[in-house]
C-alpha cells in the first residue's frame, strides 16, 4: 500500500484541482479586443483640437489682439473727440477692428513663423518648429499689453477723477442716490454760462440772460446731453472765474460762451463752444441777425453746438418748439422773466407788468404764462397780495399754458405747487409732477418739487434721493441744498443735514432759513450755544424769532424765550402761525401749539406741509388732535 502523499501523480506534477466550492456566481472580467483597446488609448477628438490651438498659440493670438485694439481704442477715441473727428469715422475704427479678428486667429492657425518667414504649418518639420519660442513672446507681450491698461486704467479713474470730480459729491451724490466717488465728469455734459451784454448803453442784460437760458432749456431736452442746471451756470455771471474750473464746479466736460451787442434792431451775437480740460475751441460763431429773428437764432446756435458735439449722430436731435408768433412779445416775455428772478416786490411787480404786456400781444405763447404762474406764486408766499386773489391768478395762468403745450414740464410743476402748497391735494400734486418727470426727467425744478411732495407725505428717504439728483443736475443750488438738509434733518441724519445747511451758506450766506436749519441741527447735535448764534445771524425775521425762542429755552432761559415768541406773535400772528405753533410744540405747550397749527391750517399756511415730519412738533405726535390733523389734511399717519 502506498504511503500518504505518494502515486503515480504525486511527484513532478502539479497540484490538483480543487473542487469547485458552492457559493455566490462570480463574473469573469471581460479581455478588451485590440480595437477597444486602441479606442481607449486614443484622445477625444475635443482634445487633440485644443492641444493644436494650444501648440499654435491661437489662444494667445487672440488675446494680444483684443489687448491691442483696447489700447488703441481708448486714446483714439479721446483724441478724435478733440478734434472734432465725426462719429461715424469712431464706428469704421471699430468694424475694421472686429473684421479683424478672425482673420488675426486664422492666420494664427494656419502660419508660423520661421526663419525664413511665415509658412503653413502643415509643412513645417515639427523638429524644426519655432512655435514654442512664438508662444514665450506672445507671452512677454501679452504682459505688456496688460501692463499698459493697468497704468492707463489707474491715471484715468484716479488722476483724472482726482482733477475732475464733482466738488459737491459728498452731498450731492449720483442719481441713483449712491455715493460716487471720484466720478468721471460725463463727455457729453455741457454748461451755458450767461452771455456777456456788450451793447454800448449795458441796458439788455436781460436780453444776454435769456439767450443763454433759452439755449440751455434747449439743450436740456436733448435726452443724451448733460446739461448743468440755470442756477449754478447763473452763479458764475460777473465772476472772474477760468473756464477750467467753472467746468470743474459743475461737472461737465463742455462750456458754452458767448456775448451779446444791440444796437437799434439789429443784434450781432458770438458763441463759442469750449472743451473744458483742453481749453480748445470745438466750435464758435458770429451772427448779426434783426431783433425779429433772435429765436429763429437759439435754434441756429443749439443745433450747431448739438452737431459740434456730435448728438444728433447719437440719435439726439433738436426737440420741437413753438415759437412767439411776435418778437416784441418775445423780448416782453424776456423781461419779465428777468425781473422775476430778482423776487423782491418791485421786481416782482415790473414782472407782472412785463408778462401781461407780452400776453396782450401773444397769448398762445405758453412760456408767458408760466411764469405769469409762478410769479403770481411768488407773490402770494411773500405777502405782496392777498392770498386768494394772486394765487387764483396763479391757478389761471398754470391752467392756460398747459391748455396751450400740455406736455410744458415746468407747467405742471406750477400747477402741482399750488395743489400741494395751497390745496393740499397730494394726489393732484403727485399727478403733476409725475407728468412733469415723464416730459422733462432730468430737469432740476421738476425734482425739487417732486422731493418736496415726498417730504410732505413722510418719505424721507425718497425725498432725500430726489434731492440729491436735483444737485447733481444743478450743484450750485443753494435752495436745494437746504431741501436736503431738511430732509436729512427729519430723518435723524445730523451730520449729513449740517453739512447741507453749511454748504447752502457757502454758495448764499443770507439765504433765508439756511441759518435756522443749520441752528436746528446744532441744537439736537447738543450743541446750544453754537445754535443760539446760527439764530441770531438768520436773514428772515419770523424764522429768526423762532429759532431764537426755541434755543432759548434749551438753554433754561425762559425769559429770553417769552420775549422772542411774543415778538414773533406780534409781528406774524396772521403770515406765519406755523412758525408760533413750533414754538410752543417744543416747550411742551400741547394746547397752545394745537391752537396755533388750527389757524395754520385755517389761514392755508404754506408751511403746515412740514407737519408729518417736522422734528419740533415730537412732542405732539402721541396726541389725538395730531393724528385728527392729519386726516383733516389727508395725511398718511
Amino acid at each position: 500500500m502506498a504511503s500518504e502523499g505518494q502515486g503515480p501523480d504525486s511527484a513532478g506534477s502539479s497540484p490538483p484541482t480543487p473542487e469547485p466550492v458552492a457559493g455566490p456566481a462570480t463574473v469573469a472580467a471581460p479581455v478588451p479586443d485590440a480595437r477597444s483597446a486602441a479606442r481607449l488609448l486614443s484622445p477625444h477628438p475635443h482634445q487633440v483640437l485644443l492641444e493644436k490651438l494650444r501648440r499654435r498659440n491661437v489662444g494667445r493670438v487672440a488675446l494680444l489682439y483684443v489687448g491691442i485694439c483696447w489700447i488703441i481704442l481708448e486714446p483714439v477715441h479721446v483724441i478724435f473727440h478733440m478734434l472734432g473727428v465725426p462719429e461715424w469715422v469712431n464706428r469704421l475704427v471699430v468694424i475694421g477692428m472686429a473684421l479683424g479678428f478672425p482673420l488675426a486667429v486664422l492666420a494664427a492657425w494656419i502660419y508660423e513663423v520661421t526663419p525664413e518667414g511665415l509658412k503653413p504649418t502643415s509643412t513645417v518639420d515639427p523638429r524644426r518648429s519655432l512655435l514654442q519660442k512664438t508662444g514665450q513672446r506672445l507671452n512677454r507681450a501679452i504682459l505688456a499689453v496688460l501692463g499698459v491698461m493697468l497704468v492707463y486704467f489707474l491715471v484715468y479713474h484716479f488722476w483724472f477723477a482726482k482733477h475732475f470730480a464733482d466738488p459737491v459729491a459728498d452731498v450731492a451724490q449720483a442719481e441713483s442716490g449712491e455715493a460716487q466717488p471720484g466720478a468721471v465728469v460725463p463727455q457729453r455734459s455741457i454748461a451755458v454760462l450767461p452771455f456777456v451784454d456788450m451793447s454800448q448803453a449795458k441796458d439788455q442784460e436781460y436780453l444776454s440772460d435769456g439767450l443763454a437760458e433759452e439755449l440751455l432749456d434747449l439743450l436740456a431736452k436733448i435726452p443724451e446731453l448733460r446739461v448743468a442746471a440755470r442756477t449754478s451756470a447763473f452763479a458764475f455771471k460777473n465772476k472772474p472765474e477760468d473756464i477750467q474750473n467753472i467746468a470743474k464746479k459743475l461737472h461737465v466736460a463742455h462750456v458754452l460762451e458767448g456775448s451779446v451787442r444791440k444796437s437799434g434792431t439789429r443784434v450781432r451775437i458770438t458763441a463759442q463752444l469750449i472743451r473744458a480740460d483742453s481749453g480748445y475751441h470745438l466750435w464758435s460763431e458770429t451772427y448779426d441777425r434783426d431783433l425779429g429773428d433772435i429765436f429763429k437764432l437759439q435754434d441756429e446756435i443749439a443745433g450747431a453746438v448739438v452737431q459740434a458735439l456730435k448728438v444728433a449722430l447719437l440719435g439726439g436731435a433738436l426737440p420741437a418748439r413753438a415759437a412767439p408768433k411776435s418778437p416784441e412779445a418775445y423780448n416782453l416775455y424776456l423781461q419779465g422773466h428777468y425781473f422775476a428772478d430778482q423776487h423782491n416786490k418791485a421786481s416782482l411787480a415790473k414782472a407782472v407788468d412785463y408778462l401781461q404786456q407780452a400776453i396782450q400781444l401773444d397769448p398762445n405763447y405758453e412760456p408767458s404764462w408760466t411764469e405769469l404762474s409762478f410769479v403770481y406764486s411768488d407773490v402770494a408766499s411773500r405777502g405782496f397780495l392777498s392770498v386768494d386773489e394772486a394765487l387764483a391768478k396763479a391757478r389761471e395762468a398754470a391752467a392756460e399754458a398747459l391748455k396751450l403745450d400740455p406736455k410744458s414740464a415746468r407747467a405742471h410743476v406750477a400747477l402741482g405747487l399750488i395743489h400741494m402748497n395751497i390745496d393740499w391735494d397730494w394726489a393732484a400734486a403727485d399727478k403733476e409732477f409725475k407728468q412733469a418727470l415723464e416730459y422733462d426727467p432730468g430737469n432740476a425744478t421738476v425734482l425739487v418739487a417732486s422731493g418736496a411732495l415726498e417730504l410732505a407725505l413722510g418719505h424721507t428717504a425718497r425725498a432725500s434721493t430726489l434731492f440729491q439728483q436735483a444737485l447733481a443736475r444743478d450743484p450750485l443750488h443753494a435752495s436745494s441744498f437746504i431741501n436736503l438738509g431738511i430732509s436729512y434733518y427729519a430723518e435723524g441724519r445730523l451730520a449729513e443735514a449740517e453739512t447741507a445747511f453749511r454748504k447752502a451758506l457757502e454758495l448764499k450766506p443770507n439765504l433765508i432759513y439756511a441759518h435756522n436749519g443749520l441752528g436746528l441741527v446744532l441744537l439736537s447735535q447738543g450743541k446750544r450755544e453754537a445754535a443760539l448764534a446760527e439764530m441770531g445771524r438768520e436773514a428772515d425775521d419770523g424764522w429768526r424769532l423762532e429759532g431764537v425762542a426755541i434755543v432759548n429755552y434749551a438753554l433754561g432761559k425762559r425769559a429770553e424765550s417769552d420775549a422772542a415768541l411774543a415778538e414773533l406773535l406780534a409781528k406774524f400772528e396772521k403770515d406765519a402761525p406755523y412758525r408760533i405753533a413750533t414754538v410752543y410744540a417744543f416747550r411742551g405747550e400741547s394746547k397752545p401749539a394745537f391752537e396755533w397749527l388750527e389757524r395754520a391750517y385755517t389761514e392755508r399756511d404754506g408751511d403746515l406741509v412740514s407737519i408729518k415730519v417736522d422734528p419740533l412738533l415730537k412732542s405732539l405726535t402721541a396726541d389725538p388732535r395730531y393724528a385728527a390733523l392729519l386726516k383733516k389734511l389727508a395725511l398718511p399717519e
